[in-house]
């Protein structure tokens, strides 16, 4: 009787074993983006905003959308790009697997992607130079260290694409995202209003 009640237990709790892997397995392929392959991207300069004065908000904006405009230059050149690690609205990791040209880009393409590039990671610098000050006012060193090194590593991608080294240049870009990732991470709280820093 002991025995089969054993048996019993084993083969009860293998099978719950069972099913929590499946399941934890299944959540986690949810959560990789699969790469695609991208038959052509249209390659330009992020539209430019005017702000008056100095709004945290506007800036962080402007990152974003010129940081997305920089990635898609970048994989516009037909540059292997590199998995990404990014933040969830709750705070959680998602790998995003990066998508290539399905075939290598045209001249004319190369050249736009590439000048819209260096335009794309000029304006980062200039806007990540400002929240560097926004930190630095609150004395943040942490989050003044990750904006310089988003900084070089923005220079980087500029002298890369000049070279037409644009594997690293992706690479460098990467820097950028990980180093936001890693601030936001730090100094940013989601609310049921949206964000909220945390110097």
């Amino acid at each position: 009787m002991t025995r089969r009640l054993v048996l019993i237990t084993t083969v009860i709790a293998g099978a719950f074993a069972a099913g929590a892997a499946m399941t934890a397995d299944a959540q986690r392929r949810a959560n990789v983006q699969a790469a695609k392959d991208i038959e052509s991207i249209t390659c330009g300069q992020s539209p430019a905003a005017a702000l008056a004065e100095f709004s945290y908000d506007q800036v962080m904006k402007e990152i974003e959308a010129t940081s997305a405009s920089l990635k898609k230059n970048l994989d516009g050149t037909g540059a292997q790009g590199v998995d990404e690690v990014i933040l969830n609205e709750r705070g959680g990791l998602i790998r995003m697997a990066q998508g290539k040209l399905s075939k290598p880009p045209t001249a004319e393409q190369l050249q736009v992607c590439t000048v819209a590039a260096q335009q794309d990671a000029a304006k980062l610098q200039g806007l990540l130079k400002q929240i560097q000050s926004f930190w630095a006012s609150f004395e943040t060193e942490d989050a003044v260290d990750l904006t310089k090194n988003a900084q070089d590593a923005a220079a980087i991608v500029i002298d890369k694409v000049k070279t037409k080294d644009f594997d690293s240049a992706q690479e460098a870009f990467g820097t950028i995202r990980e180093s936001c990732r890693d601030c936001h991470f730090s100094h940013r709280e989601t609310t049921n209003n949206g964000f909220v820093i945390k110097p």
